[in-house]
């Protein structure tokens, strides 16, 4: 049994919040997992290989390591204090923020900003914000004695760090402080892990490298990198059907003239915006959706807000909209036919080299995939994103 894939299997998503206080409870050494500083020197010692000022940090942690009970019980012991923080405000004239976890040395403050899913990095101004919210406090009252900043990106493994949109507008630090990227998953783009961490201190345990590890943690450890391996996904079960296939909190199907007529409830859509976006003009006219005002359906998979979907269908009519603001990751002909018909001033494209990458490309640019924005809101993107418009003008040059 998992317990994690046990927790990830109910109808929402497994909350990122849970994940930001157990990397917290692993990395804080006066918590029960009987892994002492263990796990928080391994993972200084990692970033230490991009920032080597860490290195001071590290070997501290390293002599923490070596102090028996009785010297930790020794009034006499100098032990490197580490006070430890979830969900921490912080505020500065750019906004105010929340830290998903935090640690404060006498030196160092490492501030830990977590994402476990690829579609949740959507606030472009956030880690600035908590930049400056930190730098705010140490130079102010709050925190009397200088430290160092490390701010942390703590994503997903699969995904391009790069072209995030987070990364992309990151802070510009100041005063020796840093900002790093960790993932969850192994990449094979040269950050450090927390699987990998995980895998070399199991590892090391079973060969005699290090002090033995409590056999609750042993399995919790490896339990979560499984989790992890599994893109934080549950286990898969058999969804309990009505009548007619239709999901328990549905009240009916509706097609697309009646569902725009209404005014609120949630459309259960194959595949989500995805699913839509690739749907063609007829197929839209005479489909069928699922349709429910029952609340607790809200963040299930494949349920949009209808707000949200009328929004969408009424911009893929060729309407006008107001507001639009969604994600996807769309294969190229769906991208094609979305900058050919719809109002693709609202359309941008993420791919890394940007626009050039595409002009160049002659094989697979409708057989590749995309990340797009769809947004009605000025953004300002950087060269690695290009608009609808130039997306269609590449098109037709190459004649495709």
């Amino acid at each position: 049994m998992n317990i994690f894939k046990v927790f990830a299997s109910s109808k929402k998503s497994f909350p990122e919040e849970c994940m930001s206080a157990l990397i917290l409870w692993l990395l804080n050494p006066q918590m029960e997992h009987g892994l002492g500083y263990e796990f928080l020197q391994r993972f200084i010692e990692k970033l230490g290989k991009r920032d080597p000022k860490l290195t001071s940090l590290e070997k501290r942690l390293v002599s923490q390591l070596r102090k028996s009970s009785q010297d930790e019980e020794d009034d006499q012991c100098e032990c490197e204090d580490v006070l430890c923080d979830l969900e921490t405000h912080v505020t500065s004239d750019t906004g105010e923020a929340f830290i998903d976890a935090v640690l404060e040395f006498s030196d160092t403050i490492l501030a830990i900003e977590n994402k476990i899913y690829t579609n949740s990095a959507s606030d472009f101004t956030q880690l600035c914000r908590e930049y400056d919210g930190l730098r705010n406090a140490v130079t102010g009252e709050k925190i009397k004695t200088k430290r160092r900043i490390v701010l942390i990106f703590l994503v997903p493994g699969d995904v391009d760090v790069a072209s995030m949109d987070e990364w992309q507008h990151k802070p510009d630090v100041q005063d020796g402080d840093s900002i790093q990227i960790v993932t969850w998953k192994e990449n094979n783009q040269g950050y450090p892990s927390v699987y990998t961490l995980i895998s070399e201190l199991l590892r090391d345990e079973a060969d005699g490298r290090t002090e033995p590890i409590p056999e609750y943690t042993r399995h919790t450890l490896k339990a979560l990198n499984a989790f992890i391996c599994n893109d934080f996904q549950g286990y898969y079960y058999k969804k309990p059907t009505s009548i007619g296939g239709l999901n328990p909190l549905a009240e009916g199907t509706e097609n697309i003239q009646l569902l725009l007529g209404k005014t609120e409830g949630y459309v259960g859509v194959r595949f989500g915006i995805n699913g839509l976006l690739r749907m063609s003009s007829v197929s839209l006219k005479n489909a069928k959706f699922q349709y429910t005002t029952k609340s607790e359906i809200e963040g299930s998979r494949d349920w949009l807000p209808l707000d949200v979907f009328k929004n969408i269908v009424y911009w893929l009519q060729g309407k006008s909209v107001t507001h639009l603001q969604f994600s996807a990751k769309i294969d190229g002909k769906t991208l094609k036919k979305l900058v050919g018909t719809c109002d693709n001033r609202y359309i941008h494209i993420g791919v890394q080299g940007g626009l050039k990458t595409i002009a160049q490309s002659n094989q697979d640019i409708l057989t590749r995939y995309y990340k797009i924005e769809v947004t009605t809101e000025a953004v300002n993107k950087n060269s690695q994103w290009f608009s609808g418009a130039e997306f269609l003008e590449v098109l037709k040059r190459k004649n495709i």
